[in-house]
């Protein structure tokens, strides 16, 4: 398995992390781009429309003032009392004819017409009714029926008496009730055929990209712009805006349909935008693009930058450990760098020379320990040479019956071995006992009998171990500070008891003959 470098991992972790920023950043880029060009392209639509349906809703005005007209003249309403009045409904025509003259939208009127209730006289006016086929009471019929009186620009029609060029109208028919007689009832019916023209003339120099399609709301139809007219489309959902004026944003699949209210009548400019469009792809693309060879340049800068500042220093820090591990303990200032690679190197240099001083000094301990072993040999063929003269001495006392020396000379000689053995820390209350035994022997003879040792120990204490030359200490002290400054003899006991459960305390009492 092939060894994994620093270089090959700072390699590794700066081309993951610049990869994953690039493409972040790009996503980002795009996302935000496309959000901001959706956003411009809304509102310049949303301008576009508020500013067409401005100016449709003025001519919209205009329609709506010759109906007014038309409902309020007198004229008009005395030739509806008596249709069969020549001469009312020669005054009548007049007035019908200037009212179409004086309206700014006479042009876009393509027929007025006036019919009794009982569909039996009519007159019209209009721009276009010259160009048609004659319109008579017989075949009234194929322009409106009755039923759908009062329902102003509620859908687009076809009027079959003209020119397949100005085919296409927006009908406006309302009942014509009479006024001055009292009794409201309806008297009549107007019919105004606007040409679409009225609302394509807006859109004719309106510029569209060729994803983005405009329709005409009427009521509760929808028409698509299509070929310089409109054509039904059901496909689309669409919501209207509550007023006049406003503007209302719907999101369909893959568009944005913005729609404004051109009127209260019900008529609305709608137009679709894409949400992501192709002309902006490519300089999406771009710009994505750009950022991502930014971020890969500043990737192998950064590169360059790691592999001079991190990993010529560790390969320099790796050949000096190379070198101590060879037993080369010398200071390497090449690797003492000003940043925290260099802390590291300085702290192998002064690790380094702490190991050469400490191998030093481990050399200068092996003799001196070869030295105080040989001093330590010496001193244990003093205390045999000593037991063995004293063994000697307790003899020639034996044999010339000088009991006291050899009692002396017996217990020196037992503390001489004892105090031989004082490596070992701890021992027994029995042994540390006897040694007492030995020492009061020669302390006795030196007082000339006149102490005694009492022991009160129990011997199931006596196998409990504790610090050597514990007792030798206070006899000492009882002797030199209780007995001897008051010249007389003594007792001195020395006791042992259980103060609390698991510990054992021992004492001694001195007690001074008169």
């Amino acid at each position: 398995m092939a060894r994994s470098t620093l270089k090959r991992q700072i390699l590794l972790i700066t081309t993951t992390v610049m990869a994953a920023v690039a493409l972040f950043v790009g996503v980002f880029v795009g996302i935000t781009y496309q959000k901001y060009s959706l956003q411009s392209r809304s509102d310049s639509t949303q301008f576009n429309l508020q500013l067409i349906s401005a100016l449709t809703e003025s001519d919209i005005h205009n329609i709506a003032e010759a109906r007014r007209r038309v409902r309020q003249n007198a004229a008009v309403n005395a030739w509806l009392q008596e249709p069969d009045d020549s001469m009312a409904m020669l005054n009548a025509f007049t007035e019908l004819t200037n009212i179409h003259a004086q309206n700014r939208s006479s042009e876009d009127i393509y027929r007025m017409l006036v019919v009794d209730r009982n569909m039996t006289n009519l007159i019209q006016v209009g721009s276009k009714t010259m160009e048609s086929r004659v319109v008579n009471i017989y075949n009234i019929g194929r322009l409106f029926s009755t039923d759908d009186a009062d329902r102003p620009f509620c859908a687009l029609m076809n009027d079959p008496f003209l020119s397949k060029d100005a085919k296409q109208v927006l009908p406006v028919l309302q009942p014509l009730y009479g006024f001055g007689t009292g009794t409201g009832e309806i008297l009549g019916y107007l019919l105004i055929e606007v040409s679409s023209s009225l609302l394509t003339g807006h859109l004719s120099g309106y510029h569209t990209d060729s994803e983005s399609l405009l329709y005409l709301g009427l009521g509760d139809q929808l028409y698509r712009l299509e070929d310089g007219g409109f054509v039904p489309d059901a496909s689309v959902s669409w919501s209207m805006p509550q007023n006049p004026g406003d503007v209302l944003l719907k999101r369909l699949k893959k568009k944005l349909m913005i729609t404004a209210k051109v009127d209260a009548s019900g008529i609305t400019l709608s137009q679709t935008i894409p949400i992501s469009s192709r002309d902006e792809t490519i300089p999406l693309l771009l710009i994505t693009l750009m950022v991502i060879a930014i971020l890969l340049g500043f990737a192998f800068l950064l590169t360059w930058l790691l592999n001079k500042e991190v990993r010529e220093p560790v390969s320099a820090i790796q050949k000096k450990m190379k070198a101590i591990a060879s037993g080369d303990f010398s200071r390497d200032v090449d690797i003492e760098y000003e940043s925290e690679l260099g802390d590291i190197g300085r702290g192998i240099n002064e690790l380094s020379a702490q190991v050469d001083d400490l191998i030093k000094r481990q050399l200068e301990y092996a003799q001196e320990k070869q030295q105080l072993e040989y001093r330590i040999l010496q001193a244990q063929i003093n205390p045999h040479f000593l037991n063995n003269t004293l063994n000697s001495i307790r003899w020639m006392a034996t044999i010339q019956h000088a009991t006291g020396i050899a009692e002396m000379t017996t217990a020196l000689a037992r503390l001489l071995q004892h105090i031989s053995k004082s490596s070992e820390e701890w021992c027994t209350i029995k042994e540390e006992l006897l040694l007492l035994d030995d020492y009061f022997v020669i302390q006795n003879y030196r007082y000339g009998g006149t102490i005694t040792l009492l022991k009160d120990v129990p011997e199931n204490f006596q196998s409990i171990h504790i610090p050597r030359f514990t007792f030798q200490p206070i006899v000492e002290n009882a002797i030199f500070h209780g007995l001897e400054p008051k010249a007389t003899g003594g007792i001195i006991t020395i006791r042992a008891k259980v103060l609390k459960e698991g510990q054992c305390v021992s004492s001694s009492l001195t007690t001074a003959s008169a």
